[in-house]
């Protein structure tokens, strides 16, 4: 209550880093903005802008971005584990070799395992939680979120955030356009890996043409390296490559192609709804011998209403 429209997150000395440097950088207004840190009963806390203030109906979504979701220092002890090898066969009973069943696997080994069963290292990016208003259907919690192993689940529950909604359809895909050529010409962001960052996307369905947005969140593992990075080489130990524009490539690609024909079906039967509607008025007119002009215009809501609730008609009879 102290703190309307911002939030509290428990402070990490990498992401004040992070967010100071960001906060001067042409990235700025793809990020939450950060006031600085507090501390509140002896605990150090990060101040910043709560992205989904004063939201009605809220759709939010959390994607996690990049091939690559561990650090380097994690995986570099080669010591073969038998738990870990228990962890991935209670997954996947089939994965480990015959060597991996009598000696165990690496940390790295069962890091890659589970990137594999999730879409980080084939898409790039790995849906982490979707929230729809009144807990609608599409919601996915983190755990069944982790039960999206293909493309095409991917598409459904990126279908299902967006609602048919094709106003936010169309700003969301400009934002990731617009952020993917702001990263591209970012210093900053050529000298970071980004491990665990997320995009948070929302908007209100109370109030969907103006409420759209994205932003860059997640930064407790946004550590400064000494070569350039390009953010789509494949990950070499060493390299410090994470694929996070592998991820926002494809994501685009997904967000354009797949669910602009969903987006593109739907308009096209709602108009073809009213123009039937313009045809009756007109013909019904024609019959009483009346000269009828019927003026359409469209405003923004979701396309699957009905269409009295996404069309005015102003009627003309002589």
């Amino acid at each position: 209550d102290d703190h309307p429209g911002m939030i509290l997150k428990k402070s990490s000395d990498i992401e004040h880093e992070a967010l100071e440097k960001l906060m001067g950088t042409s990235l700025k207004k793809y990020c939450p903005c950060y006031y600085g840190r507090e501390t509140i009963d002896d605990e150090m806390f990060l101040v910043m802008q709560n992205c989904l203030y004063e939201l009605e109906r809220p759709h939010v979504m959390d994607i996690k971005m990049g091939q690559r979701t561990f650090q380097e220092t994690e995986v570099s002890n080669s010591k073969r584990r038998m738990d870990l090898l228990q962890k991935m066969i209670k997954v996947d009973p089939n994965e480990a070799t015959d060597e991996e069943q009598e000696k165990g696997i690496t940390k790295l080994r069962y890091m890659q395992f589970r990137e594999k069963m999730s879409t980080s290292l084939s898409l790039g990016f790995r849906i982490d939680a979707i929230h729809l208003p009144d807990d609608g259907q599409g919601t996915l919690s983190r755990d069944d979120a982790r039960k999206l192993h293909s493309k095409e689940q991917v598409e459904a529950s990126l279908a299902n955030f967006l609602d048919d909604h094709a106003v936010v359809h169309a700003a969301i895909l400009a934002r990731l356009k617009e952020l993917r050529a702001a990263l591209e010409d970012s210093a900053w962001f050529r000298e970071h890996e980004l491990v665990g960052s997320s995009l948070l996307f929302a908007f209100d369905a109370a109030n969907p043409s103006s409420s759209a947005g994205v932003w860059m969140i997640d930064f407790a593992h946004a550590n400064p390296v000494s070569n350039r990075l390009s953010h789509r080489e494949e990950w070499q130990p060493g390299n410090h490559e994470d694929g996070y524009l592998i991820g926002l490539d494809r994501l685009i690609e997904m967000w354009d192609k797949s669910l602009g024909s969903k987006v593109s079906d739907v308009v096209v039967e709602a108009w073809t709804e009213r123009m039937d509607r313009v045809l009756e008025v007109e013909r019904a007119g024609t019959d009483r011998g009346w000269n009828v002009d019927v003026t359409i215009s469209f405003h923004e809501v979701p396309l699957r209403a009905p269409p009295t609730d996404s069309v005015d008609w102003a009627w003309g009879v002589d």
